[in-house]
């Protein structure tokens, strides 16, 4: 379905494209740290604090909702930016996807199922696991259900709903092919007006079909958007703080939470310029091991933030400091666990990781395409 091999993207996309992935799972992480309510044997307690809550709302339901549109665009464009011509180039796609994207989801979500489980039967960590206490009382069909659809460790959300979008990559691919940027533009109206399914993600699905269509055009995303770099992100958090005292006092408006993010999404990736030097360098080495922090940090954030409220109040000052400084233990532990793994077994890290970086040297070698579609 493409006419020509598309050429090989610039070093500095590259580079551009890993970290923009990078400071996406930051956020991730940081929307996970954030303490807006806590759950123990099954009992629900909301922020104290309502200066805290604040803070974190605005956070949680607003800022860090930009990664989204962020991740889905960046795989969208990669997928068909790197496929090749004819039913060849889908077959080989569709095997590659089964052992990086599918077997890792089958694992990850497997693993879940068993953690929580072992969770509940330990009558110590019992508490710890919150709203999935439900669990225990499912059949085996629902187990099932849990596993291949509605993973218990819930940022699989996203590799799921990206599997989905694979799935009908083909379909889109011909839309694109025909409609151009009238699909993108009228999948995006859709998405902005709420008229888009719930599966995939509204917003996966708006983003993916934008990138879908930019690769299929070969248009390099290399825009110098200096000039746009702080009037949209003044924009972008005015708006996440008009919807967060909305949110608040009455109700936001979806729309609103929408336009952020594309302002946010302009933001990002024009503040990423701004990045050089030896942080740059450290970045993209933490980098490689970025679907490794997605797929591992959940579990951790979620038993160390329990454990942390186990032996300190649960009060503003120390919800805010535990969202601030969590994410950064939990990204230290994931970078070194997932180092270390892949150096000492990079066979069992590379099954985990569907195959990416499953070598010491990965880290220092040229980044390419294919490891983030």
């Amino acid at each position: 379905m493409n006419p020509v091999p598309a050429p090989s993207l610039s070093p500095a996309i590259q580079e551009k494209l890993k970290l923009l992935s990078l400071i996406s799972i930051l956020i991730v992480l940081f929307n996970h740290a954030a303490p807006l309510s806590l759950m123990y044997d099954g009992v629900l307690t909301q922020q104290p604090s309502p200066k805290a809550d604040v803070l974190l709302t605005f956070w949680f339901s607003y800022v860090g909702r930009v990664n989204r549109p962020l991740f889905f665009f960046i795989s969208g464009f990669l997928f068909f930016w790197t496929l090749k011509p004819g039913w060849s180039g889908w077959m080989d796609k569709g095997r590659k996807r089964v052992k990086s994207l599918l077997i890792p989801y089958l694992i990850w979500s497997l693993l879940g199922c068993v953690l929580f489980g072992f969770a509940y039967w330990l009558s110590p960590t019992r508490s710890l696991i919150g709203q999935r206490m439900e669990l225990a009382s499912l059949t085996w069909l629902q187990w099932l259900g849990v596993w291949l659809w509605n993973p218990v460790t819930y940022q699989l959300w996203y590799l799921r709903d990206l599997l989905l979008l694979i799935f009908l990559s083909p379909l889109i691919s011909v839309l694109a092919t025909r409609l151009g940027w009238f699909l993108s533009a009228g999948v995006m109206l859709a998405w902005f007006f709420g008229c888009l399914p719930s599966r995939p993600d509204e917003a996966g699905l708006a983003f993916f079909t934008l990138g879908v269509v930019m690769a299929k055009k070969r248009i390099v995303p290399d825009w110098d958007l200096r000039r746009l770099r702080w009037p949209c992100a003044a924009v972008w958090l005015l708006l996440c703080i008009v919807n967060t005292w909305l949110d608040l006092s009455a109700e936001a408006l979806p729309w609103v939470t929408k336009l952020a993010n594309v302002s946010g999404m302009v933001a990002i990736w024009s503040l990423i310029d701004l990045v050089s030097g030896t942080l740059r360098q450290k970045m993209l080495k933490a980098a490689t091991l970025t679907f490794f922090i997605y797929l591992t940090h959940e579990p951790l954030m979620l038993s160390l933030k329990k454990l942390i409220f186990k032996f300190v109040p649960y009060n503003g000052i120390n919800a805010i400091l535990t969202f601030l400084l969590l994410p950064l233990v939990v990204l230290g532990l994931c970078l070194a666990v997932g180092g270390r793994m892949r150096r000492h077994t990079p066979q069992l890290f590379g099954l985990l990781m569907g195959g990416r970086g499953s070598s010491e040297g990965a880290s220092k070698s040229r980044p390419r395409p294919s490891d983030n579609a």
